[in-house]
């Protein structure tokens, strides 16, 4: 699979999920990003790099830049992600 078709299984998964994609802008004309990892921080004072993770994906508003992340585990993509070919 490559990330195209990543991307669309992506997109298909929220619609299948009747997930509203609809800015607080109002706009629903959006792109999708990633795939991308959160660092999960045991302490806010300290950067670190490595370590536990969360898999997303970031769908953006392309009127305003707004953001919205989606965890790829709950959405049962990581298998999906292991098999992403470059």
């Amino acid at each position: 699979m490559n990330i195209e078709e990543f991307k669309n299984k992506f997109i298909l998964k929220l619609q299948n999920l009747n997930i509203n994609l609809t800015c607080p802008c109002g706009s629903k004309d959006f792109l999708v990003d990633g795939p991308f990892l959160k660092n999960i921080q045991n302490n806010p004072n300290i950067m670190s790099l490595g370590g536990p993770s969360i898999p997303y994906m970031t769908v953006i508003c392309k009127k305003c830049g707004y953001m919205h992340d989606f965890a790829l585990g709950p959405l049962g993509m990581l298998e999906d992600l292991k098999n992403i070919q470059q």
